[in-house]
């Protein structure tokens, strides 16, 4: 309930759209109700939003953690006049967003409320509604950009590479467009650049050359390389590449629309190899035509010895490459190894249970393999593995209570 000081009207209100009923999740859902009950009335009474705002800020958790999806410039001044500490991303629906929309955008002081903008296919037409965006003076606060699918080209790439005023900027998505080694090498010498710790390639048709043509990545935490068809050259030159000295994930999978990186058992060998990769923790690799041989070169890699999470998932890696993880020394900071869809049997789950390396694994994928219920249940009753949890067999995840009574002591 409100407190006994807040004005009668705003109290009914807030019990109408009670804001701690809501997690930042909700968020949305908060902003929509209070802005109906809000707005036949506030004309009226313009110190109640004044009283708001002012219960607003006794519950800095919701509106911190909150972003709102905005999806015009006009719809972001309405709100942020109403709402005025929500952090909004501005996300138009496709094909909306027109030249003379993304110049208001650009200009509306509220837009200093954005962190993050998704623009998508044709939304912008024109370089020159980057080049607006690009030089706002109040997206001061934009902590992420995405632009996606618009086929920006050189001169794209460099209308965004001009934006100066993003100091903020932390993760740069750019699925879907094609990036050239000259593309790359325009992205590498932004200064900002150097800035980001998330960067979304996938599906750009990146070529081996283009990665390695990448520099000044020096702050780059997790690099999404999914379904760029970089073949083995495109791991090696990954693996070669120094500008990425602060890597912890990278996705080099298919996707869900059957593009694949194509990687063969030499991609891992590459990968296991690079001195380069020393801080990876997350390496997802499901969707490719990897092996066992592979797998073994990354089970005996001393440079991986920081992973945690293994997803290699949909790939032809038989008992040996199992076996060969669950004997690796250096891969005791593992806690969720994805092994689903491939042609594995109780032999590798046997060697899994009795491995002295793997006590941290809490989540294992074992779906469409061959693996029996028995082998699960000996995985279960591991004292090698106390933190296993949860078990992924047939199409569903099975965890406590379930799992006892599918595979009962």
């Amino acid at each position: 309930m409100p407190p006994r000081d807040v004005p009668a009207r705003l109290q009914t209100l807030l019990e109408a759209a009670p804001i701690d009923k809501y997690g930042a999740s909700a968020f949305d859902e908060w902003v929509t109700k209070i802005l109906a009950l809000l707005e036949p009335v506030v004309e009226d009474d313009p110190d109640l939003l004044v009283s708001l705002h002012a219960e607003m800020r006794r519950h800095p958790a919701l509106w911190e953690k909150s972003l709102m999806t905005v999806n015009s410039a006009a719809e972001l001044e309405r709100v942020v006049r109403m709402i005025p500490f929500a952090r909004f991303a501005f996300a138009p629906r496709l094909g909306s967003l027109e030249r003379k929309d993304a110049v208001a955008l650009a200009a509306s002081p509220s837009a200093a409320n954005l962190i993050a903008i998704r623009l998508e296919e044709d939304d912008l037409e024109e370089i020159e509604a980057l080049e607006a965006l690009v030089a706002s003076s109040h997206l001061q606060n934009l902590e992420q950009f995405e632009y996606l699918a618009i086929s920006l080209g050189a001169d794209g790439f460099r209308a965004l590479t001009k934006a100066t005023r993003w100091p903020r900027l932390r993760h740069l998505r750019l699925s879907w467009n094609t990036i050239t080694v000259e593309e790359a090498e325009i992205l590498s010498a932004w200064p900002q650049f150097s800035h980001l710790t998330v960067l979304d390639l996938d599906n750009t048709s990146l070529s081996p050359e283009a990665l390695a043509a990448f520099r000044h990545a020096n702050a780059l935490e997790v690099l999404n390389l999914e379904a760029n068809n970089l073949g083995d050259q495109g791991a090696r030159a990954l693996a070669a590449n120094p500008s990425f000295p602060n890597l912890k994930t990278v996705y080099l999978s298919g996707d869900a629309a059957g593009g694949t990186n194509d990687l063969t058992d030499d991609a891992l060998v590459a990968l296991a190899g690079s001195s380069h990769l020393t801080g990876l923790q997350k390496l997802f690799l499901e969707g490719n035509n990897i092996g066992s041989e592979g797998v073994m070169a990354l089970a005996a890699s001393p440079h991986l010895r920081s992973l945690e999470v293994l997803a290699l998932g949909s790939n032809d890696i038989g008992d040996d490459g199992v076996i060969a993880l669950a004997q690796s020394s250096f891969l005791e900071t593992l806690w969720a190894l994805d092994l689903g869809h491939n042609p594995i049997s109780d032999v590798a789950v046997s060697a899994l249970a009795d491995s002295p390396h793997l006590s941290r694994l809490t989540t294992l994928n074992l779906i469409w393999t061959r693996v029996s219920a028995a082998a699960v249940k000996q995985l279960r009753r591991s004292e090698r593995l106390p933190n296993l949890t949860t078990i992924q067999q047939g199409n569903v995840w099975v965890t406590g209570e379930e799992a006892s009574r599918r595979w009962p002591d």
